[in-house]
């Protein structure tokens, strides 16, 4: 529940609270301030009766914010027995305020997906990986932890891909997480990236590889140690740095049958990258360059 707060209100309020107290410096004109705020309520009410969420409009009392040192909208504040514990500013996303407020929080989120974005928020990798088991275990249809858990089994030590024996346990369980999911979640295209992503994953992990060496001949030119470097880069979950490698190799590849081969396999990068917004950014630069076929 959502309590607005006024400058008589506001010290009685933080004097006699047993709770935590999340106030939201806002004002009507600031757009950002509107849109954060259904957020709040949302993280809020998952920490039950540890938190309460008050709001106080800058505009009605000046001096209440100036006495509180707010110089930007919104800013978030969380105070304790009259204590302030942090203060946050701006438009944050939902793991944001998770992470803001779970340090400070006894009680732990009472859904399992919001507690295992605030352990990973916290570096807790392998209580958030159980947690999103525990949430696929109970509702298997559930196609938001199943591609947090695979998101999160393809990111972890992505700087040893294909070496070392944790790489391997986590494709496996990334593999076995993919075939028990039911065919109607398979149809997400987010899922169906992180197929794609795991099968690379899976075909790089099969041999130790000198990555060094590999990254050296690619920049030569050898085109199985192009496609097989961006792989290994996007199995890590390193897709700007693969844009990046392979519109490099693009331009400098002089001969056409090899730019044809890198311009496909950048294509498929973009098919996979799960931030659309730097695809699409990759994408306008790899247009904006000739295409081989143009020219036949």
């Amino acid at each position: 529940m959502t309590e607005k707060i006024t400058a008589d209100s506001f010290d009685q309020l933080v004097s006699e609270a047993s709770n935590v107290l999340l106030v939201d410096v806002w004002a009507p004109w600031c757009a950002p301030c509107r849109a954060l705020l259904p957020l709040l309520e949302k993280v809020a009410a998952t920490f039950s009766s540890e938190l309460t969420l008050l709001t106080l409009n800058a505009d009605d009392y000046p001096q209440l914010v100036e006495r509180l040192a707010v110089r930007t909208l919104p800013t978030l504040l969380l105070i304790k027995q009259g204590n302030e514990l942090d203060r946050l500013t701006g438009v944050q996303s939902e793991s944001q305020l998770l992470g803001f407020i779970t340090p400070y929080i006894a009680e732990p989120p009472s859904d399992l997906l919001l507690q295992a974005e605030a352990c990973r928020q916290q570096g807790l990798d392998e209580e958030a990986l159980r947690l999103w088991q525990v949430a696929i275990a109970d509702d298997p249809g559930n196609n938001t932890a199943r591609i947090a858990l695979i998101t999160a089994l393809l990111e972890g030590g992505s700087d040893q891909a294909g070496v070392d024996e944790d790489i391997e346990q986590r494709l496996a369980l990334a593999l076995e997480c993919l075939q028990q999911a039911p065919a109607e979640c398979l149809r997400d295209p987010k899922l169906a990236q992180l197929q794609t992503r795991v099968r690379r994953a899976a075909r790089l992990s099969e041999e130790a590889r000198d990555w060094q060496q590999i990254a050296q001949r690619a920049q030569q030119g050898d085109l199985q140690a192009i496609e097989l470097y961006s792989h290994w880069l996007a199995a890590g979950g390193r897709f700007d740095e693969a844009g990046e490698f392979l519109l490099q190799r693009l331009v400098q590849a002089t001969d056409q049958a090899a730019q044809l081969v890198i311009r496909d396999e950048l294509i498929t990068l973009l098919d996979t990258m799960p931030d659309r917004a730097q695809a699409n950014a990759l994408r306008r630069r790899m247009f904006a360059l000739t295409d081989p076929r143009g020219s036949e």
